[in-house]
């Protein structure tokens, strides 16, 4: 049955507004904080590849990070290759992250005021303690945008934000009472998942489950539309996806090979030291506990448990108080709001254990899931739209509470950037002038710890290899050099990561990895080498770690000349 909608002109978003603002702003000033040379090269060389004309999978291979690379190369196409508008990037999705997170707070029965509040915290963890363009913060974007889009394509929460135009176009039949937008919202569910997964296979891939509760949630729209809505969105991406494979060239064998075939390798190397039964449930349920926003992260399950309790005990189907929509809240609209944050916080600790990544790269998906526990205490205490109750006012504050008793991890990451394994100091770190580099005017650069060269040699690096003519090779992780030096970017793979991106030694398919950039060497298209003396952050792989590459270059001839921490072999004319 569908809501009526809220009387009266709807209020304006004002803490939307400021969240967004803040989102952006927070972002931004810490992105510019410190360089990690394998973090924060993967999307920036992506986007440069794309920009240059390169697509994934024809061109390179990727297992990841395909999503905010065609992102970022639309940022460099709009305002120009430089640190700027990849941090911006970076910033606008930390904005769209909160923006969905107070939408869904407050459609899902939480007060306006309360949502400012969870998504505020949210944007503090999701993209700073990154800061730059990430595939788990991307992969974990796009799920909540589903998450969101289902929401609203059910009209959950329609009475609590906006008023509709007299006369607002509704699609009839099977879709009656549906709104165009909200049958775009259905439609679009399916792209963003797919969206999500190609920036990262987890959490997306379980994005899924989430859209099943919202489905089988009551609400005010029927579920065949939504059902017809997601079928409709799926033939869209099937189309769209097709398209892109015939304009390309690209093999759907090859894409099947990158995404699944390669990285089952260290799925496998993950699964034989993951920990086994109830071991691995208490892995999950812990995960995140050593990152500080949720030091306790047992009491968060034990709350959602709790207010499960308290519905059963409170609600009865059909009664209770009054929800987000304006219409009579049901026993089953708040368990499905407590399945929503229980499913949230589930997802966003299964990818920390599953993805082995420091804890703080995906622990930002855990405030919204306390935004939604909280929206479904303030909807059993009757506030949906208003101030709430004491009671839910000292729920919240519980629970918020436990995201700021330690805020030791989120100062010392977005201040120490410890999730880039950086240790960021601002007196030790130097500003970058456009003087020195108009691409990375911005930066404030701290010499790395693993990759320890000083700035002036990588810039003085850049312009050697810019006034070159051919192309070169970088056996390292500094993969942003290609576009410093204005060259193409030769690596057959977006970044070294043995089993991942790289068939693992001793394979055929590793051999026939080596003989497409034998077959470069041969031909004369890439005339010299730069090797990254302290090796990849993954594996420690120089050249020496590629036999038939340097094999060939052997047989080329080479002079070397020394630039600091890096080594360039240049290669003999042909």
């Amino acid at each position: 049955m569908s809501a009526p909608l809220a009387s009266g002109r709807a209020k304006r978003p004002f803490e939307a507004v400021l969240v967004f603002l803040f989102a952006v702003g927070v972002a931004w000033h810490f992105g510019r904080r410190g360089f990690m040379p394998l973090d924060h090269s993967v999307v920036f060389d992506g986007g440069w590849r794309i920009l240059g004309g390169q697509v994934p999978w024809r061109d390179f291979d990727a297992p990841s990070f395909v999503t905010p690379s065609y992102l970022q190369a639309l940022f460099f196409g709009l305002f120009g290759v430089s640190w700027s508008s990849f941090v911006a990037h970076a910033a606008l999705a930390n904005g769209v992250f909160a923006l969905c997170t107070w939408s869904l707070v407050v459609r899902l029965g939480g007060p306006r005021g309360l949502a400012a509040i969870v998504a505020g915290l949210a944007a503090l963890l999701f993209y700073p303690p990154v800061g730059v363009p990430f595939a788990d913060q991307h992969s974990f974007l796009f799920t909540l945008a589903a998450l969101w889009a289902a929401v609203v394509g059910r009209g959950i929460g329609r009475g609590a934000q906006h008023q509709e135009a007299p006369g607002a176009p509704v699609v009839a039949g099977v879709f009656q009472g549906l709104t165009l937008r909200e049958l775009i919202a259905w439609a679009a569910v399916p792209l963003f998942i797919l969206a999500g997964f190609f920036s990262k296979q987890l959490p997306s891939a379980l994005a899924p489950a989430l859209v099943a509760v919202v489905v089988l949630a009551p609400a005010p729209r029927p579920r065949r539309a939504a059902l017809v809505g997601l079928a409709i969105g799926s033939l869209i991406t099937l189309v769209a996806a097709a398209l892109f494979l015939l304009a390309t060239g690209v093999e759907a064998s090859h894409v099947a090979y990158c995404l699944f075939e390669l990285p089952l390798a260290e799925a496998e190397v993950r699964r034989a030291y993951m920990p086994k039964g109830l071991a691995l449930v208490g892995r999950v349920l812990g995960a995140g506990a050593s990152a500080g926003p949720l030091p306790m992260a047992w009491l968060a399950h034990l709350a959602f448990l709790g207010l499960g309790l308290l519905a059963c005990l409170r609600l009865r189907p059909g009664a209770g108080p009054r929800g987000a929509d304006g219409s009579p809240g049901t026993f089953g609209q708040v368990l499905a709001t407590l399945a929503l944050g229980e499913g949230l916080l589930l997802l966003g600790q299964v990818t920390m254990v599953l993805a082995n990544n420091q804890d703080a790269a995906a622990v930002g998906v855990v405030v919204p899931a306390l935004g939604l526990l909280l929206a479904s205490a303030c909807t059993m205490a009757g506030s949906a739209t208003g101030p709430a109750p004491r009671t839910a006012q000292a729920f919240a504050a519980a629970l918020l509470l436990l995201v700021l008793v330690e805020p030791t991890f989120w100062l010392a990451d977005l201040t120490g950037r410890a999730t880039n394994d950086l240790a960021f100091d601002p007196e030790r770190a130097e500003l970058i002038t456009v003087e020195a580099s108009p691409m990375l005017a911005g930066l404030w650069h701290q010499q790395p710890e693993h990759h320890a060269y000083p700035l002036a040699d990588l810039l003085a690096l850049a312009e050697d290899l810019a006034a070159r003519d051919g192309d070169f090779l970088l056996v390292g992780d500094t993969a942003l050099l290609y576009a410093l030096a204005g060259k193409r970017s030769t690596m057959p793979s977006l970044w070294y990561h043995p089993g991942v991106t790289i068939p693992m030694k001793g394979t055929p398919e590793f051999r026939a990895w080596q003989d497409l950039l034998v077959a470069e060497i041969e031909a004369g298209t890439i005339a010299r080498i730069v090797e990254e003396r302290a090796g990849t952050w993954i594996g420690n792989w120089t050249l020496a770690s590629l036999p038939r590459v340097q094999r060939a270059v052997r047989t080329r001839g080479f002079t070397e000349q020394d630039h600091g921490a890096f080594r360039v072999l240049e290669l003999a004319p042909r």
